[in-house]
C-alpha cells in the first residue's frame, strides 16, 4: 500500500544502513584490436669494417694468413712471426719512423716460424707460446746488423732439440750504440745450442728465465765494445761436463750478470771476464765450485751470495786480480763459511770498479 501523500508522512525520518562490502571483480574483457606500426627509425651509423693503426703488422696462428695480412689493419694479421717479420722490413724502419709487430696470444709451432730483429722495431709477442725443433734459432740478429730492436711480453720460447737457440746473436762487423733488448717469461732448451748465445758484437739485454737442460744455458763470447746485461734467473740441469755452465762470460766486453743461478750439475758461472753483481749462485754439485774463473782480465764479483755443495766457492785457473766486494759463501746446510778460493794465483782486491 503506497503512501499518498499525507501531512502524517512529513514527520517521519528515513534510517540509512551501512554500505555493504565491495562485490567481486567482473571478469575481464577481450583484449582490443593491436594499434599499427609505429614508423622505423633512422638507421644508425654504419660498424667498422677494419681497425687500422699505423705501420703495425699483427700476428695470429688460428685466424691469421700470410697471403692476406696487411701492415696496419687489425682485421687482416698474419699467421707466422716470420711473415710479418718480413712484411715488416719492406717498410724500411727509422729511428725517426719505427715499426711494430703486436703477436696475439697462441701456439707459434710452424718448424720455419722465427723472427729475424729488424733494426728500429718493437715486438710484442704478449702471452705467445713460440716452439721450434728443426735446428733455427728463434729470435737472431741473422747475422746482420741490428740498431735499436727491442722484444717485450710474457712469452715462452723452446727450442726442444736440434742446433737452433731462442737467442742467438752473432754479427761481428760493427758495434752500434744503441741496445737491443730481450724481454721474456721464458728462454728454454732442450737443443745443442743452449737458451741464450750472445756472439757478436751488437750489445744486447735480456730479461728472462732461461734454461737448459743439455748444454751451458747463457753463452757470451762476442767482441763488441759495449757490455751485455743479463737478468732474470738462469736454470742449468744439463750433465756434468768439462764445458757445460750455467752462464759463461767469456765475451772481450765487460758484460753484467745480475740474476739467480741453480745448477744441478756444473759450476754456476764461468767468469773469464766480467761482472757478476747482486745475485744467489748456487751449485748443487759437491765436487764444483759455484764460480770458475779462467784467466781473462776485469773480473768483478759483487753482492753476491755463493752457496755450495763442496767447500769451496770459487774455483780459479791461472793468475791474475780478483775485484770482490759484498760477498758471502755457504754451503748447503746454511752455514756461513768464508768465500774460499782454490787453484790457480788470484789477488783479491775489495776495490770494486
Amino acid at each position: 500500500m503506497s503512501c499518498s501523500g499525507c501531512s502524517d508522512c512529513d514527520d517521519l525520518s528515513i534510517a540509512v544502513g551501512p554500505i555493504g562490502p565491495t562485490g567481486p571483480a567482473g571478469a575481464t574483457g577481450p583484449q582490443g584490436i593491436q594499434g599499427i606500426q609505429g614508423i622505423q627509425g633512422i638507421p644508425g651509423p654504419a660498424g667498422l669494417t677494419s681497425v687500422l693503426i699505423n705501420r703495425t703488422a699483427f700476428v695470429d696462428p688460428v685466424n691469421g694468413d700470410d697471403g692476406t695480412g696487411a701492415i696496419g689493419d687489425m682485421s687482416l694479421p698474419f699467421q707466422t712471426l716470420s711473415g710479418a717479420n718480413t712484411a715488416m722490413a719492406a717498410l724500411v724502419p727509422t729511428a725517426s719512423d719505427r715499426a711494430a709487430m703486436w703477436a696475439w696470444n697462441g701456439n707459434y709451432i710452424d718448424p720455419l716460424d722465427y723472427i729475424e730483429l729488424v733494426s728500429y722495431c718493437d715486438y710484442n709477442l704478449n702471452n705467445a707460446y713460440i716452439e721450434n725443433n728443426s735446428g733455427v734459432n728463434i729470435i737472431t740478429d741473422a747475422n746482420a746488423l741490428v740498431i735499436d730492436a727491442h722484444v717485450y711480453g710474457n712469452h715462452k720460447v723452446v727450442v726442444s732439440s736440434g742446433a737452433g737457440a731462442p737467442v742467438f746473436f752473432n754479427y761481428t762487423a760493427t758495434t752500434p750504440s744503441e741496445y737491443c733488448t730481450i724481454t721474456a717469461n721464458e728462454l728454454s732448451s732442450a737443443s745443442t745450442a743452449g737458451a741464450v748465445i750472445i756472439g757478436g758484437s751488437i750489445p744486447v739485454e735480456v730479461n728472462a728465465y732461461m734454461n737448459s737442460s743439455t748444454t751451458t744455458v747463457l753463452t757470451s763470447n762476442g767482441n763488441g765494445a759495449s757490455s751485455n746485461i743479463f737478468r732474470g734467473r738462469i736454470y742449468s740441469s744439463a750433465p756434468n761436463g768439462a764445458t757445460n755452465y750455467a752462464v759463461n762470460l767469456n765475451s772481450s766486453s765487460n758484460d753484467r750478470l745480475h740474476a739467480d743461478v741453480i745448477s744441478d750439475n756444473n759450476e754456476c758461472v764461468l767468469l773469464v771476464r766480467g761482472n757478476v753483481s747482486g745475485g744467489r749462485l748456487e751449485s748443487k754439485n759437491a765436487s764444483v765450485a759455484p764460480i770458475r774463473i779462467n784467466g781473462g782480465s776485469l773480473k768483478q764479483i759483487k753482492d753476491v751470495l755463493l752457496i755450495s755443495a763442496g767447500t769451496t766457492s770459487i774455483s780459479t785457473t791461472g793468475s791474475g786480480t780478483i775485484f770482490i766486494q759484498g760477498v758471502s759463501a755457504a754451503n748447503v746446510a746454511e752455514q756461513s763459511p768464508a768465500v774460499t778460493l782454490a787453484g790457480g794465483a788470484f789477488v783479491v782486491n775489495s776495490n770494486f770498479i
